[in-house]
């Protein structure tokens, strides 16, 4: 059982004197600080504690999902965390996350808006979206509250094929479509368009029966912004599901960080994605975060907070990757009591932060430019803390201490310095203030230097950890879109290391995604099967072929100018839209074992035999990808896709012989076959030994279907 020590000796603390702290403590940043307790305005509205959860489990993960600024925990129930991977496996590696904000209003009173584990009730955010009157004044009722204490969750493809169709499935999915919170209640106050949906009919309300949806991108390429030339898609849906809510901090009287109210509206989705590959084991969330007061708020941090118990939960590291701007929990030992030997690593990566101020000068998302337009903040700060009371790197009590982590302080005031246990203490500390504790040897501004819980000396505990993004300002009616992913990878040799090593490879591989607006690098969908049945034979057709045999994806990832560089002579090379597209090549049709059988089994001879690869007769042979192995010191390893057929595109086999055991099909027994489609690119031949190779050669000119693949059966009778 989780033990939550931090409300219990509440009372005590108090009473040692935990306000000398506060008393005592410098200046955060040159801060105005309030010495004594923040006076508490009563909340005009009275909204209940949230209640609703949900799981999100599309893939390998299953993740819990409160409504109330809080994740992957029961808060009835605190034995254990819920993030399961692998999914059913009944091992967690997270036990409770949340955001968490503060800021300074113009009056120079902190103001914070945090979650940690809702002990004795403690709360500071509620469910529904905020009503603004003519003054200014913020309120939500209580039964608005009760009305949006739930979660609309859709699966893509339902939405996709109610699109299409205008025929709203019974289910739950189709509940979700109907029931959707498109629109605010703006005769109360509240801002009109709420939840994100497709307009059909272009008359600003949402009615399912015109044709209006979820909005979930279809198209295969996002709008571009002509001034940045970036993907615009921050108001869609995501994923193969989402999970749509909307929560506040006005709601009632704010008793987890006894701080004023900000005036925020939050609405949130957590999605995730079924693929083949490390993306199946990974959860996104994206946030819109409105200021809806009428005050400023100054010197802002956005944070990420996360009690991570990595299967057992006292022998735990944390640490960062600056550059990546990931915050991450290891086995400190190299075996855990619930995964055993080699076992995982977690992390969570801030992909998109808050916007940064306007001319700051700052390099704020460390891409060697500054002030750019709509620059946004990655990690700027990385803590950790330990779960005691009474001491200035444990619990926070109050106002001051939330604002103290996300910005990079511990709770006497004292700035994290590098080295050591980041005050002065452990192995190896110093006296220089830094940004990022344990960021391995990633912190540009030690160069040279490694940094570790480990190399600190520090005992293997049940640690908690925060990455935050600042400073911005927050003005009245701003809006801030902010999208962070929790990555998990488990090597199968070489120790709690090894895992952290293909974390950060899986994490890069989720960067790429959010970068390209969460669409997956897919090939094309595959057609459907029609089998005729026949005396000891069946004849199968592949049909409905037009959307397969004309899918084109543009791969952002591919540069559009190839730089080499020979002995002194340097090459530029200039792509064309095709050289950095995958087109439809061909088929391959497998039978396999049961009906069970899914993507990931196509390569196990057990349980899978390809029957046929049909492809274009064009100039394309064998397809070979390179994948990195990262625990071989990142060499690539080549797998054959396909076989050297180029024969042409066949629409019709006959098939005479089970594969599986080799005899003929008999009659009245059922087999099982499926089909994918596949793409192809190959903009430059791979060469690891070639300068930047990773972008001047294509190491995947394969590229896999993984939509509209089923199963289909077929039994063998005289007609």
């Amino acid at each position: 059982m989780k033990i939550l020590r931090y409300k219990i000796f509440l009372s005590l603390v108090l009473l040692a004197g935990w306000s000398t702290f506060s008393v005592a403590r410098e200046n955060v940043g040159n801060l105005p600080r309030n010495p004594k307790p923040i006076s508490q305005k009563v909340a005009a509205s009275t909204c209940p504690r949230t209640n609703a959860q949900i799981d999100l489990k599309v893939n390998n993960v299953r993740a819990r999902i409160l409504d109330g600024g809080d994740l992957w925990w029961d808060p009835n129930d605190n034995s254990t965390g819920i993030y399961e991977v692998p999914n059913g496996s009944g091992k967690n590696v997270i036990y409770a996350g949340s955001l968490w904000l503060g800021g300074i209003d113009a009056s120079g009173q902190l103001k914070v808006a945090a979650q940690t584990y809702r002990q004795t009730g403690s709360n500071d955010f509620w469910s529904g979206p905020i009503s603004k009157d003519g003054s200014g004044a913020l309120n939500i009722t209580q039964n608005r509250c009760n009305q949006f204490d739930r979660f609309w969750s859709m699966d893509k493809a339902t939405v996709e094929t109610f699109a299409i169709t205008g025929q709203l499935p019974n289910t739950e999915d189709g509940k979700a479509i109907q029931e959707y919170p498109g629109d605010g209640d703006v005769t109360n106050g509240e801002l009109p368009n709420l939840a994100p949906y497709f307009d059909a009919n272009n008359d600003g309300t949402y009615n399912y029966q015109d044709g209006d949806y979820p909005y979930f991108f279809f198209g295969t390429a996002y709008p571009v912004d002509p001034l940045t030339g970036s993907p615009v898609c921050n108001d869609y849906l995501f994923g193969d599901r989402s999970i749509w809510w909307v929560f506040n901090d006005v709601g009632n009287i704010k008793t987890e960080t006894n701080s004023d109210a900000i005036g925020l509206e939050i609405r949130a989705q957590a999605f995730a994605f079924k693929t083949n590959d490390a993306i199946n084991d990974m959860t996104f969330y994206k946030y819109q975060v409105i200021n809806r007061s009428n005050d400023s708020l100054t010197q802002t941090y956005f944070g990420v907070w996360c009690d991570s118990d990595l299967g057992g939960a006292s022998d735990d590291y944390v640490g960062c990757d600056v550059g990546l701007g990931l915050g991450f929990v290891y086995n400190g030992l190299p075996t855990d009591n619930v995964y055993g030997a080699n076992p995982p690593a977690i992390g969570i990566d801030f992909f998109q932060g808050p916007l940064a101020d306007a001319n700051d000068g700052i390099d704020n998302n460390k891409n060697g430019k500054t002030d750019e337009l709509g620059e946004d903040i990655t990690t700027s700060k990385f803590m950790y803390y330990v779960n005691l009371n009474g001491v200035p790197n444990g619990n926070p009590t109050v106002s001051d201490d939330y604002y103290d982590y996300l910005s990079g302080h511990w709770l006497d005031g004292a700035q994290v310095t590098y080295g050591g246990d980041g005050r002065g203490g452990g192995v190896g500390p110093t006296t220089t203030p830094c940004d990022y504790m344990f960021p391995g040897n990633t912190d540009p501004a030690f160069p040279g230097k490694n940094w570790t819980m480990g190399t600190a000396g520090i005992q293997p505990d049940d640690m908690r950890f925060l990455e935050s993004a600042g400073v911005f300002s927050l003005a009245p009616g701003a809006v801030n879109y902010v999208a962070d992913g929790v990555v998990f990878a488990q090597a199968t040799s070489g120790g709690p290391l090894a895992s952290v090593t293909k974390m950060k490879s899986a994490d890069i591989k989720a960067q790429k995604l959010f970068n390209n607006c969460f669409q997956l690098k897919d090939g094309p969908p595959a057609p459907d099967l029609a089998i005729r049945e026949l005396d000891q034979q069946l004849i199968i057709s592949i049909e409905n072929i037009e959307k397969t045999e004309r899918f084109v994806y543009f791969d952002p990832n591919i540069p559009g100018t190839i730089t080499t560089k020979v002995d002194t002579t340097t090459t530029v090379d200039t792509l064309s839209t095709d050289d950095q597209s995958y087109f439809f090549e061909g088929y391959k049709i497998y039978q396999v074992v049961d009906p069970t059988i899914k993507p990931s089994d196509f390569d196990d001879p057990s349980k899978a035999k390809l029957i046929a690869q049909m492809d274009l007769k064009n100039n394309y042979t064998v397809l070979v990808n390179y994948e990195k192995n990262d625990a071989l010191g990142g060499i690539y390893f080549p797998y054959q896709k396909t076989e050297e057929i180029n024969q042409g595109i066949l629409h019709t086999i006959n098939i005479q012989n089970d594969l599986f055991s080799q005899i003929p099909l008999a009659n009245y027994r059922p087999y099982y076959f499926t089909i994918i489609a596949y793409a192809a690119n190959n903009f430059r031949e791979f060469d690891q030994s070639a300068n930047q190779f990773e972008l001047n050669s294509q190491s995947e000119p394969y590229l896999a279907g993984s939509k509209n693949v089923f199963v289909y059966s077929g039994i063998p009778h005289k007609p």
